[in-house]
């Protein structure tokens, strides 16, 4: 997927799972670790957390790209959660802040809520 190389890192990974599980943003966004089973091999969406609210399993395992995705963005969790001495429960995490209002960024991982616009990069780097 090449629109991947043009979108900011810590988006990426967001738009890769929509791609490949067809899933909606606001199911993906609040996605925490405990919904993930690395053993089962599966992905899991509580009932009450989807649009008709009916829980969902995805089998991650049928798809290598997904695993290794899941995988790469576990660890890359683990990585901040070492640097930053944080708790990172959210499976799609950022390494920079943003302000809403003015597109300063802070300093710290945060956890991204609402839509992913903005994220792009352009012929001048990231946003």
């Amino acid at each position: 997927m090449t629109v991947l190389s043009h979108l900011h890192q810590d988006v990426a990974p967001i738009v890769e799972f929509l791609y490949l599980t067809g899933w909606r943003v606001g199911e993906a966004l609040p996605l925490q670790w405990h919904q993930v089973d690395f053993k089962a091999g599966i992905v899991r969406l509580e009932p009450g957390t989807t649009k008709n609210d009916e829980g969902r399993v995805f089998p991650f395992a049928v798809l290598p790209d997904l695993e290794a995705l899941l995988q790469r963005q576990r660890e890359r969790t683990e990585a901040l959660q070492v640097g930053t001495g944080r708790i990172i429960p959210h499976v799609s995490t950022v390494t920079e802040s943003r302000s809403s209002t003015s597109g300063e960024r802070g300093n710290g991982p945060v956890r991204t809520r609402g839509s992913l616009g903005g994220w792009c990069t352009t012929s001048d780097g990231p946003p």
